[in-house]
């Protein structure tokens, strides 16, 4: 008996999941209860089937997990870049308060010259707090990025230890000077 279009798509979808064809099996007869379901055989058998491009389940599924990769990838090296150019910029900023600060002060005594050098100092932790502030909601943000990917990219999971291995080295090699 054929199976409908869209058992075959359900199954694929089930696939790029990574699951088995007897996990494939087992799950389309629990959504499909009433319907006549494909054996895992024939499941197997959908999976060796090139498409109208000539490729299998398992060769569509590696390029999707590459694309998805080079994808995450690039998205963690972009938000990186814009942190540290956006941390160097705030620092930058910091550095110049703080300066301003200090040469804009009169002191009349020394005792004046110690309040201004602890109001100064107030300052500068204020503003390192706020710093510390923003870091944590650009963290955040990536966070949330890894968590989006991991809801929407089939089968993330089993990606992400090297998604994050290769996003520590994309990391590690712009943090190297450059020679």
């Amino acid at each position: 008996m054929a199976h409908a279009p869209e058992t075959r798509t359900e199954a694929y979808e089930l696939y790029l999941l990574g699951n088995s064809p007897a996990e494939i099996a087992a799950e389309l007869k629990r959504r499909h209860p009433r319907q006549k379901n494909p054996t895992a055989k024939t499941i197997e058998k959908w999976a060796y089937v090139p498409n109208a491009e000539g490729k299998t389940w398992s060769e569509r599924r590696y390029e999707a997990e590459a694309a998805a990769q080079n994808a995450v990838t690039k998205d963690f090296v972009s938000a990186k870049t814009r942190l540290v150019a956006g941390m160097m910029k705030m620092q930058a900023k910091l550095q110049e308060r703080a300066l301003a600060q200090v040469e804009d002060a009169e002191y009349g005594s020394f005792s004046q010259e110690v309040f201004a050098f602890i109001n100064a100092t107030k300052a500068v932790d204020k503003m390192l707090d706020s710093k510390l502030a923003e870091e944590a909601r650009r963290a955040d943000a990536i966070d949330c990025l890894i968590e989006a990917v991991r809801r929407i990219v089939p089968g993330f999971e089993k990606l992400q230890p090297k998604i994050m291995a290769e996003f520590k080295r994309l990391v590690n090699q712009k943090a190297q000077p450059e020679t």
